[in-house]
């Protein structure tokens, strides 16, 4: 009994005392108003804090802006890993690089070529046109060779808005299967307008 009792006594002594949270702002609202809000007596005032308001939005307009101007960087790989390649064949790998992109750069790094013969291989980039000539048997452009050899590395840029073709080539080998570990990427930077 004696805990009741001692428990009902601090509430009816802290009861009118410590007021509850909507008491406290209905005893203090003019106090309150005053602080948290500005006090606009005149037209000036009003003025000013429009003025202030659009030159803020104007900065967050230009900050917006700015930032889409900045490139976002791309990094996608066309091939990684080991490559089997048969005698007298090749094996190709499509990629794209999108009309909008900048500063695009494609490298290959021949890392190891393995098997009989001579342990040798081309690497090529070409375009859509000249990897179709080529596969035909036709005269045809590369943008990028790497020669015949067993470690290499062909990189470059590469124009915007168009479709690629790496072509790892042992067509040149008759007897030779050859394992190709390589690594290419393709890199390149597009704004976001």
């Amino acid at each position: 009994m004696g805990i009741v009792t001692v428990e009902k006594m601090i509430e009816k002594t802290y009861k009118y005392i410590i007021p509850k949270p909507n008491e406290f702002f209905q005893l203090h609202r003019e106090e309150f108003l005053k602080t948290t809000f500005p006090n606009w007596s005149s037209t000036s005032d009003v003025k000013w804090a429009k003025l202030v308001l659009c030159l803020v939005a104007i900065v967050i307009a230009f900050a917006c802006f700015i930032l889409c101007l900045v490139p976002i960087n791309y990094t996608e790989d066309i091939v990684r890993g080991t490559v089997t390649v048969n005698a007298g064949s090749y094996r190709y790998y499509q990629f794209t690089v999108p009309s909008h992109a900048i500063n695009i750069w494609v490298e290959v790094f021949v890392l190891s070529v393995s098997g009989s013969g001579g342990n040798d291989i081309m690497v090529y980039i070409m375009d859509s046109t000249n990897f179709v000539n080529w596969q035909n048997g036709r005269g045809a452009s590369v943008i990028y060779s790497s020669g015949q050899g067993t470690r290499d590395f062909i990189g470059g840029t590469l124009p915007p808005g168009g479709t690629y073709y790496l072509v790892i080539d042992n067509s040149f080998s008759i007897t030779s299967q050859k394992n190709v570990i390589l690594q290419a990427t393709l890199s390149y930077e597009q704004t976001r307008l």
